[in-house]
């Protein structure tokens, strides 16, 4: 085993604090997700936080948005169906048609995902009260460290007689998310918890040098 350079020994959680970090942290994870899936929504997106619109002025925008995608996709069916139905044998109206449809319902979908993430925070709320639950349920009545080294992240359960280990690797670490009192580690569909009171070899702040060093995506903290 390569040499240990931060150790956590996983402490009871503060839930009722930790519980809106969780949260923000799943949401932004989500966002970053839809960001690398839908460039093109997201640089609207920003531009429409740039401007500062207040809420009423981006649901009228939204709501306009939707709309027009509507009226893409009803033009569209117009043109399309009668080729579809055979009363047309004009393919290439039939052709565009269909694309307009296509065009419109891309539209009315890009149109409700960031309204989607940013205003259904219940959903992430639920998510973190899952994740802290089951995290004080796996290692509830156990002895519990996670080691750092060069190379993997290393989780240590039980008493030194009956040890079970498991090894991550960096490159399996999707995202990581500093928050107040903690960090967040997300690989493939599980997660780790990190209070920072629970560091026991190294600093938090060599530690957060150290993952951005190890890891792709590390969000710091972000100022309310």
């Amino acid at each position: 085993m390569d040499e240990i350079g931060f150790i956590f020994q996983i402490s009871d959680v503060e839930a009722r604090a930790l519980l809106p970090q969780i949260s923000k942290a799943l949401e932004k994870r989500l966002e970053i997700r839809s960001r690398a899936v839908m460039p093109g929504v997201w640089k609207k997106t920003d531009q429409l936080n740039e401007k500062k619109m207040t809420p009423k002025e981006e649901k009228r925008f939204l709501r306009g948005r939707m709309l027009r995608a509507v009226l893409f996709i009803v033009l569209g069916m117009i043109l399309a169906l009668p080729g579809l139905a055979g009363k047309s044998e004009n393919h290439f109206l039939t052709l565009v048609g269909a694309v307009v449809v296509v065009f419109g319902i891309l539209r009315l979908r890009n149109s409700k995902v960031r309204a989607n993430v940013k205003k259904n925070p219940e959903k992430f709320e639920k998510a973190a009260a899952e994740f802290l639950r089951s995290h004080i349920e796996s290692v509830k009545g156990q002895s519990v460290q996670v080691c750092f080294s060069d190379e993997e992240m290393i989780t240590v359960m039980g008493e030194l007689e009956e040890l079970d280990q498991e090894a991550i690797e960096f490159a399996q670490i999707e995202f990581v998310m500093e928050t107040q009192d903690a960090f967040l580690i997300i690989y493939g569909k599980r997660g780790t918890l990190l209070q920072k009171k629970d560091i026991t070899l190294g600093t938090v702040d060599e530690f957060r040098e150290f993952l951005n060093e190890k890891v792709k995506t590390v969000i710091p903290i972000e100022e309310e």
